[in-house]
């Protein structure tokens, strides 16, 4: 492993003790590789980093905007008809798309931009924030969200306090940040900590949901404690579904003895660091450094 990884490991990990948003919700890289000895897909690895601030635009997804209920060059206002307690600090928000029938058809993996009402009924208030959307790309009539507020956040906490059937959300985007192709890897290690698992979700999604792709995933997940990890029952379901495909870690800086007693995934003490990468295989040999 070489300096520049190591560099990225001891940002992880200083990540996982508290990760905030950033321009879409996700963790400090997500990183496909084969892991494999065996025969490898045409494209073995891929990183990509922890997106910052920048003045640089988001980049729209090739597929024409008309395509979606959504346009990634104007605001458009959906309603909130759910809002429910997730955990302490975050809630699972949906927004009723057009029709029952309509299909976000969201490339993955792609975020868009969340405002508030504003004085005017044909636009937003200026204050926008990107979320990562966790309920499946092609599922038709909602779009779900997970949202964590923070105490000092501008617009985490007044997303909470909205009232479903009352409020709403207006929505710009989608805005692509990896196109995902089935099969594009044999096998992936999805790195995540806190809310920077909902771009693994969406994935997640994609990889499990259609017959026809064939790839494996293990996923790292780093939590201060088991109060804070997030999407648990939903990541157990899935684990149940595909034994032989996926595998799930937790990570947890405070572990309780005995650990959560869940059947499927494993939990563990500490960070993800270089040691949880090599027993996830991600220091085998045949793989190489990966990515910028």
């Amino acid at each position: 492993m070489n300096h520049t990884a190591h560099r990225r490991l001891h940002r992880l990990a200083a990540c996982c003790q508290s990760l905030r948003g950033s321009h879409c919700q996700g963790a400090d890289f997500f990183k496909g590789r084969s892991l494999s000895t065996g025969s490898k897909s045409s494209t073995d690895d891929i990183t990509i980093s922890k997106t910052t601030q920048t003045k640089d635009p988001l980049s729209p997804p090739p597929t024409p905007a008309a395509s979606f209920p959504f346009s990634p060059n104007e605001w458009r206002r959906f309603p909130l008809v759910a809002s429910a307690d997730h955990t302490h600090d975050t809630k699972t928000m949906d927004v009723a798309l057009p029709s029952p029938s309509t299909h976000p058809n969201l490339p993955v993996a792609s975020c868009v931009l969340l405002a508030l009402d504003s004085s005017s009924p044909t636009s937003p208030s200026p204050l926008s924030r990107p979320y990562t959307p966790i309920s499946s790309p092609t599922a038709p009539g909602r779009l779900s969200f997970l949202i964590k507020a923070y105490r000092d956040g501008a617009l985490s906490p007044r997303l909470h306090a909205l009232q479903a059937g009352k409020d709403g959300v207006w929505i710009k985007g989608p805005f692509l940040k990896f196109k995902y192709s089935k099969n594009q890897f044999k096998s992936i290690l999805m790195l995540a900590a806190g809310t920077g698992i909902t771009p693994m979700v969406q994935c997640l999604h994609a990889i499990f949901s259609d017959p026809e792709d064939h790839t494996s995933v293990t996923l790292l997940v780093a939590n201060r404690s088991p109060e804070d990890v997030l999407l648990l029952d939903w990541l157990d379901s899935l684990l149940a579904q595909h034994p032989g495909r996926l595998e799930v870690r937790h990570y947890l800086e405070r572990l309780p003895s005995p650990p959560p007693s869940r059947h499927g995934p494993s939990w563990h003490a500490g960070f993800i660091d270089e040691g949880a990468l090599r027993a996830a295989g991600a220091g085998r040999e045949g793989g190489r450094e990966g990515g910028r």
